[in-house]
């Protein structure tokens, strides 16, 4: 496996994209592997740990070649900075598709809480005015739009109950103004482009309530692109893999029940 940091985002030195691209063999088959771009969570204000590596291991060891994105946070963050990293984290994997081994038709963004907001923004505004500004005259349309979202707690919207540190963040302002709210509320600009979803939640996250979830589903379903919500009746916020190793107080010998989330959701991507 090869391993590379990549910091190609010149308004923020500190953002960069971490590359985990697994070796070919000549005793394996060597087909073309989906990509995942992994947008870790902290509420806009860092980016966590426990999203980050644990989760990257997982699609590794499905199969995948990853890319983590430590996008830009706290006074950073706003004027769709992290988007934009995003959308050229996107464009990377798939201008380079074929140096890394990578069909590039399966490259997915999954995020987490904030990084969940950020990966679905990516779902929503890859055509947005700032991302197309991003784009070479030799870039198609779409080279941003990610053949599906992974998406785990994720905030969404203020719409409903919200998670008030990712909504200032993104904003730049504890105190934004009706646009900055909608462009905020992912719910409000799904379209017939947004890729399809998969997404997970609990019931009991006392942190980003589960309505976010909730309503991004019935904007998908009402704009008819292909999804699945899978809420869990228990479990706190920030489950990542929902093992002992990213949740200290589950015990090591018996994770929690969304631990199957990821089994589930590559399952999932492979029937798109």
């Amino acid at each position: 496996m090869k391993i590379k940091a990549l910091y190609m985002f010149p308004q923020d030195k500190e953002a960069h994209l971490i590359a985990y691209i697994r070796d070919t063999s000549p005793e394996m088959k060597n087909d073309p592997r989906p990509a995942v771009l992994i947008c870790p969570g902290g509420g806009y204000q860092w980016v966590s740990d426990r999203e980050n590596e644990p989760v990257a291991l997982q699609f590794l060891a499905r199969g995948y070649n990853v890319f983590v994105l430590k996008y830009s946070v706290g006074q950073m963050a706003s004027d769709l900075r992290p988007l934009c990293e995003a959308a050229l984290s996107m464009k990377y994997i798939r201008d380079n598709a074929n140096e890394y081994n990578i069909d590039p038709n399966k490259v997915y963004v999954l995020g987490f809480s904030a990084g969940g907001h950020l990966a679905c923004s990516l779902g929503v505004y890859w055509n947005h005015n700032e991302v197309k500004n991003l784009l070479t005259e030799n870039d198609s349309a779409d080279i941003c739009r990610p053949d599906a979202m992974v998406l785990c707690y994720p905030v969404i919207t203020a719409t409903c109950d919200t998670h008030l540190g990712t909504l200032h963040n993104f904003c730049g302002t504890e105190t934004p103004d009706e646009k900055l709210v909608d462009l905020f509320s992912l719910d409000l600009h799904v379209n017939a482009s947004t890729p399809p979803a998969f997404i997970w939640h609990t019931e009991t996250d006392a942190v980003v309530p589960v309505q976010n979830s909730k309503n991004l589903s019935i904007a998908l379903e009402r704009a008819g692109i292909k999804h699945e919500i899978i809420l869990f009746p228990e479990g706190p916020h920030g489950l990542s893999i929902a093992t002992h190793e990213t949740s200290y107080d589950i015990p090591e010998d018996n994770p929690h029940q969304a631990s199957v989330w990821i089994d589930m959701a590559d399952r999932w991507v492979k029937t798109l």
